[in-house]
C-alpha cells in the first residue's frame, strides 16, 4: 500500500499544478416597442466598402462613403399610439476579434465615436421626419466580418446608458469589458436616463434620487472549443431583446441606481461567454437591453493561439513528482500513520469543498466576501478528514479513489478545454482580489456532463476494488524502515546488526519467556521476527 499512497501523492500534486498553470428571475416588462433590424456583411477597404452575406431588411440601409460606410433607417417613423411614438434608435456593430468605429458623425468625433468589437450608439429623434443615422468605419488592413443591428425604441423606454458619467460619450449604450490576466472579468455600464409616463427625459439627477430604474446582469456561454464568428453572431442575437435574454441566458446579479455599475465574472481561457445588461423602469414598466458583449479569457487576435494550456503538462508532472517524493519521505521518517491518514483525509476534504463551490456555492453573493468564503471552505475542508478518520482504512480508500479518478478526468479535460480543471483551480484563484469579488458561473456542457459520470464510475469502482483487496489485510502497512529492520532481524539474514543491547549470551540455550518482537504500530501488523511468518492482524490491546 506504500506504492498506492505514493501514486496518491503523485495525484494530488498534479492536479494542484496543473490548476496553478441560479433560479432566474423573470419580469413581466412591457417590451413590444422594440423594432429590431440585423445584417451580416463583409466590411472590407474603400473601393469596396461592404458586401453583404445576409438580406438587408427593407428599412436599414447601408450606403459606401469615402470613409465607411452610412447606415441609414429609413420609414420608422410610426404613428403615435398608448405604447408611445418613436424615440431613439440604437445602433450596434460587433465584430469577433476587430474593434471597429461607429460614429453619429461622418467627422468620427471623440465625443459622438466608439471603437471596441462591441459598438453601439445612441440616435435620439428631433423631428419625426427624420431618418436616424449612424457611420461605421474599419480601420484595420484586413477584412472583417460584422454584424450590425438598429433597434429603434419608443419616447417612453429608458435610454440605456444615457447618464453616462464615466465613457466618453454624453449617451453610452454599449458595455466595457476588462479581463484580468484570464482569471476574472469586470463589465462596466453607465446608467440609464429614466423616461416619464408622459414621454419627457428626466434629468440624470432626479433619476438617481428617484432610484427606480434597476438593472439585471446575465451571462451566457457559447458551445466548448468553438471559436467560429458563426457560433458567436448566433449568441449575440440570442441576447437583443428582453424576452430572448431572460429564456436564453442566466441571471447573476440586479443592481440599482445607487450601487456601482459594475459586476466582475469568473473566466475559463478558452471559454466563451456573453453579457447581457437589462434595464427595467418600475414605475413605467418599461425595459431596455444593452448592447451586449463577449469575451474568451484569451486573446484571439495573437499569432499563438494563447487560450491552449497544452505547455503546462510537462510541468506539472515534474512537481506532482516531486511532491509525491517528498511526502512519502515524510511518512518514512515519522512512521506515524495517522499523519499520512490525516494529510490524505485534507486532500480529499480539499477536492469535496472545491467541488461544492464548483457546482453549488460560486454564484452566490454571499461568497462574493473572502472571509466568509475562507471560513465556509475550510470548515468543509476540516469536516471530511474528521468525520473518516476513525475508519482509517476508509479515509485511504475513498481518498485514492476520489483524487486518482478526478486526476484521470483532469489529464482528458485538458485535451477537451473543458472546465473540470477549475473544480481545484477556483480554490485556488481566490486569492486574488478581482477573482474572489467576482461571481464564479460553471459552463456545465456536455463535456462537463461527460468527464463528471466518468469521475463518478471511476471513483465507485476504485472503492470497490480496494475493498475486495485490502478485506484481509491489516488497516495500515508498517513503514519501509520498520519493515526493512525486521528483515535483517531474520534469521539466515545475511546483514549483521550489533544488539549491544541485548543480555543474552550466544551460547545460552534457554529459551526466553517472551519471543522478541519488533514494536508494533496501532493500525499495522508485523512480520514474526523469529519465524518470519507473513503479515498478521495484529489485535490493537494487545500489549507486547
Amino acid at each position: 500500500m506504500s506504492i498506492n499512497y505514493f501514486f496518491t501523492i503523485v495525484v494530488y500534486y498534479y492536479i494542484i499544478s496543473v490548476c496553478h498553470s441560479e433560479l432566474e428571475e423573470r419580469h413581466d416588462y412591457d417590451t413590444a416597442s422594440a423594432n429590431s433590424y440585423t445584417v451580416l456583411a463583409v466590411l472590407q477597404n474603400a473601393e469596396l466598402p461592404i458586401t453583404l452575406t445576409s438580406g438587408l431588411p427593407m428599412r436599414l440601409s447601408i450606403a459606401p462613403l469615402t470613409t465607411g460606410i452610412k447606415l441609414e433607417l429609413r420609414n420608422d417613423t410610426r404613428n403615435v399610439t398608448q405604447e408611445g411614438s418613436p424615440g431613439f434608435v440604437i445602433f450596434q456593430v460587433h465584430s469577433q476579434v476587430h474593434a471597429l468605429t461607429l460614429s453619429l458623425t461622418p467627422q468620427y468625433e471623440y465625443e459622438s465615436s466608439v471603437n471596441t468589437t462591441a459598438a453601439g450608439v445612441v440616435y435620439v429623434y428631433k423631428i419625426l421626419s427624420e431618418h436616424p443615422t449612424a457611420y461605421l468605419n474599419n480601420t484595420h488592413n484586413t477584412s472583417v466580418q460584422v454584424l450590425i443591428i438598429a433597434t429603434s425604441y419608443t419616447d417612453r423606454d429608458p435610454i440605456p446608458g444615457g447618464c453616462s458619467l464615466e465613457f466618453a460619450q454624453e449617451q453610452a449604450p454599449y458595455c466595457k469589458l476588462h479581463e484580468h490576466y484570464s482569471i476574472a472579468a469586470t463589465l462596466n455600464f453607465q446608467f440609464a436616463q429614466q423616461i416619464s409616463a408622459r414621454g419627457s427625459p428626466v434629468s440624470c439627477e432626479t433619476s438617481y434620487q428617484l432610484n427606480s430604474v434597476e438593472y439585471d446582469v446575465y451571462m451566457y456561454f457559447l458551445k466548448h472549443n468553438d471559436f467560429s464568428e458563426d457560433e458567436y453572431f448566433a449568441s449575440i442575437e440570442k441576447l437583443l431583446t428582453v424576452n430572448s435574454i431572460q429564456e436564453t441566458a442566466r441571471k447573476v446579479h440586479t443592481l440599482d441606481s445607487k450601487e456601482k455599475t459594475s459586476v466582475g465574472f469568473g473566466l475559463y481561457r478558452g471559454q466563451g461567454a456573453m453579457y447581457a445588461v437589462i434595464a427595467r423602469d418600475r414605475e413605467t414598466l418599461r425595459a431596455v437591453p444593452y448592447v451586449p458583449i463577449g469575451g474568451y479569457g484569451c486573446k484571439l487576435s495573437e499569432p499563438a493561439h494563447t487560450c491552449d494550456g497544452y505547455n503546462v503538462i510537462v510541468i506539472a508532472v515534474l512537481l506532482a513528482v516531486i511532491g509525491g517524493m517528498l511526502w512519502l519521505l515524510l511518512w518514512v521518517w515519522l512512521c506515524i500513520p495517522v499523519v499520512s491518514i490525516l494529510l490524505t483525509g485534507l486532500v480529499l476534504g480539499y477536492v469535496c469543498s472545491s467541488l461544492l463551490f464548483f457546482v453549488a456555492f460560486g454564484g452566490l453573493d454571499f461568497f462574493r466576501n473572502g472571509l466568509n468564503y475562507a471560513m465556509v471552505f475550510l470548515s468543509i475542508v476540516l469536516l471530511v478528514p474528521c468525520l473518516l478518520l476513525p475508519f482509517s482504512n476508509l479515509v485511504s480508500l475513498v481518498s485514492t479513489a476520489v483524487v486518482g479518478s478526478y486526476a484521470f478526468v483532469v489529464a482528458i479535460d485538458q485535451f477537451t478545454r473543458g472546465s473540470m480543471t477549475y473544480v481545484v483551480l477556483n480554490s485556488v484563484r481566490h486569492g486574488y482580489s478581482e477573482f474572489s469579488e467576482a461571481f464564479v458561473l460553471v459552463p456545465f456542457q456536455t463535456n462537463e456532463v461527460v468527464l463528471t459520470v466518468v469521475w463518478m464510475v471511476l471513483a465507485v469502482l476504485g472503492i470497490a476494488l480496494q475493498l475486495r483487496r485490502e478485506r484481509q489485510r491489516a488497516p495500515f502497512p508498517p513503514p519501509p524502515s520498520l519493515t526493512w529492520m525486521q528483515y535483517v532481524r531474520r534469521p539466515g539474514s545475511s546483514i549483521a546488526i550489533d544488539d549491544s543491547s541485548s543480555e543474552t549470551s550466544q551460547d545460552d540455550d534457554r529459551e526466553p519467556l517472551i519471543q522478541a518482537r519488533l514494536p508494533v504500530l496501532m493500525y499495522g501488523a508485523t512480520l514474526d521476527a523469529v519465524t518470519g511468518d507473513r503479515p498478521h492482524h495484529v489485535d490493537r490491546r494487545q500489549t507486547l
